[in-house]
């Protein structure tokens, strides 16, 4: 059998006979190349090869961790630990087209939020096995990106939940067994609170802008305001964070914001500010009269709004 698996005393895994793991990246994008990086600061595991669309890309990341570049079936035919981080799209396709090259033993880990690691399931076929390892980390640049993997929790889910919670603390992070039937929930709250914290950012930047900011100040002056936020979640949790006019139940301040606001973000005013009422109420900053107050009031549309 080729490249069985065994979990030593240091944590790492090795192939038979005590050898190092051979391990191969295709996709040398910032996924990718920062899995790559913070491996090959590890000790236990050795790059073998880098695939790319991009073969510049390949050969320049191949170039930091001491390994060469090559095409995907060349990553498969040679390494027993297969780290698939290209876009979700490409997945499905071209695991389809490397199953056959796949063997009994092997290991393939894709680091899609959405995708359960079954999408590569054609590989077990040939015996390989399939892996989901998701880190919950929104990546900007590649230093920054590797840095802000120490401490990032990662979602694993497939066959070898084991390999991947060792691997994802090899890699610094904090693992979390996931069922993939409800990977579609745990990727929407991922959205929520990096991709949609961008969308609220731009809508609170166009109002303070209609508010009389330059176009040049407005993020900035929240910026503060935000990392202040986020820093009362990390030291107060929820729902003490909440701060406001909700969470004060001042039902004049809401009634004048809703009345003023500029009517593509009014649908979206009501809905979070229903929300907030709820925090506010678990908080117990507001009582039952003031609770139903600001509800009727948010839930209640103004004449002509449709």
């Amino acid at each position: 059998m080729k490249g069985a698996f065994c979990l030593p005393a240091g944590g790492f895994y090795f192939g038979e006979g005590g050898a190092k793991m051979k391990v191969g990246i295709i996709g040398a994008g910032l996924v990718g190349s920062a899995m790559a990086l913070k491996l090959y600061r590890r000790q236990g595991y050795e790059l073998k090869i880098i695939a790319s669309r991009s073969v510049a890309k390949a050969e320049a990341l191949a170039a930091r961790v001491g390994a060469v570049a090559g095409t995907s079936r060349e990553v498969v035919k040679t390494c027993e630990l297969v780290l698939i981080a290209t876009p979700d799209r490409v997945i499905e396709p071209l695991v389809s087209q490397l199953a056959a090259d796949c063997y009994e033993g092997q290991v393939l880990a894709h680091f899609s939020g959405s995708l359960a690691a079954e999408i590569m399931a054609p590989v077990r076929l040939r015996g390989a096995q399939c892996l989901s390892l998701h880190p919950l980390q929104a990546f900007a640049s590649l230093e920054t990106a590797v840095a802000a993997l120490d401490g990032t929790h990662f979602t694993v889910e497939g066959d070898r939940t084991e390999l991947g919670c060792q691997l994802v603390k090899d890699l610094g992070g904090i693992p979390h067994r996931l069922d993939p039937e409800r990977k579609v929930l745990y990727h929407a709250a991922a959205c929520f609170a990096s991709n949609y914290l961008v969308v609220l950012a731009a809508v609170a930047t166009d109002l303070l802008e209609r508010s009389g900011f330059g176009a040049e100040d407005g993020l900035a002056a929240l910026l503060p305001l935000m990392r202040g936020t986020l820093a009362n979640l990390e030291t107060v949790g929820l729902p003490q964070a909440l701060t406001g006019p909700i969470a004060r139940g001042e039902t004049a301040v809401v009634g004048a914001q809703a009345h003023n606001m500029p009517p593509e973000y009014l649908p979206l005013y009501r809905q979070l500010g229903s929300l907030a009422v709820a925090l506010a109420a678990a908080k117990k900053t507001i009582g039952e009269a003031e609770k139903t107050k600001l509800l009727e009031l948010l839930q209640s549309k103004a004449e002509g709004e449709s």
